[in-house]
């Protein structure tokens, strides 16, 4: 079971990008990420698949390794073109 994806420093993205999350649903005191509605604060939409089971405000959860989208500085550091997420080390969803 893989970690959620949350606005902790913790759960920031393979680019090193913080993530933007929900304001109202929060786990290990950040914003729980959802896939397909939120995005790195340079404007990385996250991708999934996400959890298939655990959901959020009507939008799957996001977990460690989901896909996210190119984003700014792509393509220089290349890293920014092909970044996943990092899920929290305490909470897992199935």
């Amino acid at each position: 079971m893989p970690g959620v994806t949350n606005t902790t420093p913790a759960s920031i993205a393979t680019c090193s990008d913080l993530m933007l999350g929900s304001l109202t649903v929060f786990v290990n005191d950040g914003g729980v990420t959802r896939v397909n509605t939120d995005k790195t604060i340079t404007g990385g939409t996250v991708l999934g698949p996400g959890s298939l089971h655990v959901y959020c405000e009507d939008m799957s959860v996001s977990v460690a390794g989901d896909a996210i989208a190119s984003h700014p500085p792509c393509p220089l550091p290349a890293i920014h073109c092909a970044a996943v997420t990092q899920g929290s080390t305490n909470v897992f969803t199935g």
